[in-house]
């Protein structure tokens, strides 16, 4: 019985002729800031492609995503043997850390990964 008296007390509120017009307002402005939200990282992600080095790991994602895994062991791997023990605290660091993996595989891995899957294509 509860359940129908907070149900109905709910609709009744939210009824045409009791509809505040903060409710109005507060209902337009979400709508708004998300179609804001929306339009700007639209026309945010059309000037980022027209960046050739953002379009070609954007190209080669299928790469960056196969290889992240290994490139982050072989970091940690190869800077244990030089004694430096690397930990990644703050997001500064973290977005430093992520920039130079993708860096290394963009130019290190993909263009080796590349010339592989061509020799391998030409074989078959």
């Amino acid at each position: 019985m509860a359940e129908k008296d907070i149900l109905y007390k709910y609709f009744v509120e939210l009824s045409a002729h009791k509809i505040s017009y903060l409710a109005v307002f507060t209902f337009l402005y979400t709508i708004v800031q998300c179609l804001i939200l929306f339009y700007a990282n639209f026309f945010i992600s059309i000037f980022i492609g027209k960046i050739k080095f953002i379009s070609n790991i954007g190209s080669s994602s299928l790469y960056l995503c196969g290889n992240e895994t290994m490139v982050k062991n072989l970091l940690v791997f190869v800077l244990g043997l030089f004694g430096v023990n690397f930990i990644a605290r703050g997001p500064i660091l973290a977005l430093i850390y992520s920039l130079v993996i993708i860096a290394i595989i963009h130019f290190i891995f993909t263009p080796i990964e590349k010339a592989i899957i061509k020799f391998i294509t030409k074989k078959l």
